[in-house]
C-alpha cells in the first residue's frame, strides 16, 4: 500500500549507479582519480553523470518539484551500521529544518536505531562540504527540500540484494510516511 500511494502521489527519479567505471571493475571508487564522484558536485563538474544529475535536479528546482534528495552510499569497510549524514541546522533551509527532524525520526522508526553523523564543513578542508552531493543540492534546490546522504554497510550478513531491497524498503517507507503526513 505505501508503495502504492507513493507512485500515485509522487514523481520518483533514480539514478542506479553514478560511478560505473568502478562498479565494473568491482571497488567503491572512493579517492578515484581523476575525481571521486562524491566530491564532484560543482559548478564544473568533471563526471558527465554529475553534470546530468545537476542538470535535473536544477529544473525540478525550477519548477518547484524538488522535495527529497537520498544519495546512498557505501561506507567504509569497518562501518557496520546503516548510518544518515544529517545536515546541521545552519547549514538547512530553514523551512526543511522541521521535515529533516520528522525524516530522521522516520528513518529511526523504521530502522530501529539509526547511526546519525553530523554534517557540517570539515575544519581542515572546509570547500570539501561544497562538493558532496547533499550539500550542493540543499544549496540549489527548493526551500523545503531535505537531503541526506545514507551509507549502507555492504559487508555484513545482511549485505545481499535482498538486504538491501529491505533498506530501499524502509527508506521508502519514511519517505511515505513523511509526503503522506504533509498532504493531510
Amino acid at each position: 500500500p505505501q508503495a502504492k500511494w507513493l507512485r500515485q502521489n509522487t514523481e520518483i527519479f533514480f539514478v542506479p549507479v553514478m560511478d560505473v567505471d568502478h562498479v565494473s571493475t568491482g571497488d567503491g571508487g572512493k579517492h578515484a582519480r581523476p575525481q571521486d564522484h562524491n566530491l564532484n558536485w560543482s559548478d564544473k563538474p568533471h563526471w558527465p553523470e554529475i553534470a546530468a544529475a545537476q542538470k535535473r535536479i536544477l529544473g525540478l528546482a525550477k519548477e518547484g518539484r524538488m522535495n527529497v534528495f537520498l544519495d546512498l552510499h557505501n561506507p567504509a569497510p569497518g562501518n557496520k551500521q546503516q548510518t544518515a549524514y544529517v545536515i546541521e541546522k545552519e547549514y538547512m533551509p530553514e523551512k526543511a529544518e522541521p521535515r529533516k527532524l520528522r525524516f530522521v525520526e522516520l528513518m529511526i522508526e523504521e530502522f530501529g536505531g539509526l547511526e546519525q553523523n553530523p554534517a557540517k564543513p570539515p575544519v581542515e578542508n572546509p570547500d570539501l562540504f561544497n562538493r558532496v552531493s547533499v550539500p550542493w543540492v540543499l544549496q540549489h534546490a527548493n526551500p523545503n527540500t531535505i537531503a541526506f546522504c545514507i551509507e549502507t554497510p555492504w559487508n555484513t550478513p545482511p549485505s545481499t540484494p535482498e538486504g538491501y531491497a529491505v533498506v530501499g524498503q524502509k527508506l521508502g517507507s519514511a519517505v511515505e510516511k513523511l509526503l503522506r503526513e504533509e498532504k493531510r
